[in-house]
């Protein structure tokens, strides 16, 4: 081997190493308490008018707009803009957005603009025939910058996979999550990744402050056109910037907001119409019709088409059926509907993407999958409980001597790194966790040089107080029976809970059976627990009569951390 050569390998092993120590840090990294930053609220007005042309004057000022309308294929608007100076803008076309057509309803993108005073429009009818029209116009006015600020709560992540793109969670962009729906018609499905299709929003090129733009985006497609949630499942901005769209679950610090659910199934959005099911939607902020995509936005979007690509084994530039429909696995909006997007620019340079993200997967990765299970899912107080799972690659096969990393948290606490594991000859690995109170736990294995990371399913495991009870004032015969003379009136019944709960009550139950006939209730108290969770109490006992059997019985209630605990009988007699 020559020395060059010879060099070339030290620095390849080099960059190995680095990336699995950087990957090892990010894994046994704990996990930094939850921050909170404060968002405007979105402000949202809406307006009707009619007629050709006109003017509107806003009562709050936007730093987006949109309009929508009922009209024929070739109807739109123009708008210009006048400030508090009076200044008047050039009058610019307001770009269509298809994804969000039905039937004649049209939609505009959201065009940013600097919080105007005045609006004036144009109807714009292509033919000019009998059979163009165009109803009257909604504008919807939107301000995601000067609302009164709210709390939004981030937790910092430490992203097991340093191969994933940087992307901006909803929380960092400050979605408001009441906004969304995830119930009923609106319930999340997921389905394998078959298909990638690029988009762009129609808005408005250049934007600078692409969190608002989200905001503003996600409010559109919610409260103006009714959707579940935003339709995309990523959007870039103009700097390059990744942003996570439509919901899908929520995540574990350390895992990538991916659109996915554990099984790595894509999140169903609603951005190509009758093709969602299965398809991952990346759309790019602006209106790439007349103007290409910054170098910034080429490459973050080259970066995810070649992540989705290599971790859901697809080809980057082949072609299959999809929905009924042939097409490229990576294809424009247009390609599955009556549509411009993504902009004519866009998918002019859609087979130089291809390529370009077929050179960047390379070899590629490996999937893999990882599973958690618990031995239990409910356990008493002080008692273990086993976790254990395995690591498999996508063909099914088991991953030995490979480190997987345990996160657990607490009712009320934080996720924490528990321990790292190897996984055995069959790709297993195990652990035993004794629980104080309700935990949650899961796995995660980071990617590898030639194998993408995997996070577990989140087991979650319910831990129930433990509750003991006796009389106190003497033992019991060798079947169990705590005798008491007809002269005795009282029984000093005590006991314990686990954990102790100083300071709370426990509920103590005393029921009496005559000689013939059944157990009634005669007592019930509420005795308060010590520091060391005992409680006593001095039950009176009526009808004392030879044969008289009684039975006690304590149950603490569920709590925010525990189940509730039940002590079984005690069963004392009259002799």
């Amino acid at each position: 081997m020559d020395e060059s050569s010879q060099a070339r390998r030290v620095a390849r092993l080099r960059i190995v190493l680095i990336v699995c120590l950087v990957a090892s840090s990010l894994a046994n990294a704990t996990i930094a308490p939850a921050k909170t930053i404060r968002v405007p609220e979105t402000l949202m007005r809406s307006v009707t008018f009619d007629g050709a042309r006109g003017r509107v004057a806003l009562t709050s000022r936007p730093t987006h707009i949109g309009f929508t309308w009922e009209g024929s294929h070739d109807s739109g608007v123009s708008y210009r803009t006048i400030d508090e100076t009076g200044h008047v803008s050039k009058w610019r076309v307001a770009p269509l957005s298809h994804d969000m057509e039905v039937g004649s309803s049209r939609f505009t993108g959201l065009m940013a603009v600097d919080r105007p005073v005045n609006v004036e429009y144009r109807k714009e009818l292509g033919k000019k025939s009998e059979d163009e029209w165009m109803g009257p116009i909604t504008m919807e006015s939107i301000n995601t910058l000067d609302g009164p600020k709210r709390e939004v709560a981030l937790t910092s992540t430490t992203q097991s996979d340093p191969a994933a793109p940087a992307i901006v969670t909803r929380s960092e962009w400050g979605a408001d999550e009441r906004l969304k729906s995830s119930t009923g018609g609106c319930k999340r499905t997921f389905h394998p990744l078959r298909q990638i299709f690029v988009h762009h929003t129609a808005g408005s090129n250049h934007d600078r402050n692409g969190a608002a733009t989200m905001r503003a985006i996600y409010a559109y497609h919610t409260q103006s056109r009714g959707w579940c949630d935003i339709g995309y499942n990523f959007i870039i901005d103009w700097s390059g910037t990744i942003y996570e769209g439509r919901w899908a679950r929520n995540y574990g610090p350390w895992e990538t907001h991916d659109s996915e659910d554990y099984r790595n199934n894509v999140v169903t959005g609603a951005h190509v119409g009758g093709f969602n099911s299965g398809s991952v939607g990346i759309s790019l902020m602006g209106n790439f019709t007349n103007i290409g995509p910054p170098l910034a936005m080429k490459t973050s979007l080259k970066g995810m088409l070649a992540w989705e690509a290599d971790r859901h084994d697809l080809n980057p530039t082949g072609t299959h059926t999809f929905n009924g429909r042939r097409m490229r696995v990576i294809a424009g909006h247009r390609d599955a509907g009556q549509t411009a997007c993504p902009g004519n620019k866009v998918y002019a340079q859609l087979p130089k993407f291809r390529r370009k993200t077929k050179a960047l997967i390379g070899t590629g990765r490996r999937t893999t999958r990882l599973n958690l299970e618990t031995s239990a899912a409910l356990v008493p107080y002080g008692r273990s409980v086993g976790v254990s799972g395995t690591l498999v690659h996508s063909s099914g096969q088991p991953l030995a001597n490979r480190p997987v990393t345990l996160y657990i948290k607490y009712r009320g606490g934080r996720w924490k790194q528990q321990s790292t594991l190897m996984t055995g000859s069959k790709g297993r690995f195990a652990a035993t966790l004794t629980p104080h109170k309700k935990v949650s736990i899961a796995a995660t294995f980071s990617t590898r040089p030639s194998y993408w990371g995997s996070d577990s399913r989140v087991a979650r495991v319910r831990v129930k107080h433990v509750v003991t009870i006796a009389p106190n004032d003497r033992n019991p015969d060798s079947t169990g029976l705590y005798h008491y003379a007809t002269t005795e009136r009282r029984a000093v019944i005590g006991g314990r809970v686990r954990p102790s709960h100083a300071g709370k009550s426990v509920r103590v139950r005393l029921f009496r059976r005559p000689p013939k006939g059944s157990y009634k209730e005669v007592a019930e108290k509420w005795p308060t627990l010590d520091n060391n969770g005992r409680f006593a109490h001095s039950f009176f006992l009526p009808n004392r009569k030879s044969g008289t059997r009684y039975r006690v019985a304590a149950r603490m209630p569920r709590d925010g951390a525990h189940e509730g605990g039940f002590s079984g009988s005690k069963y004392l007699v009259v002799d």
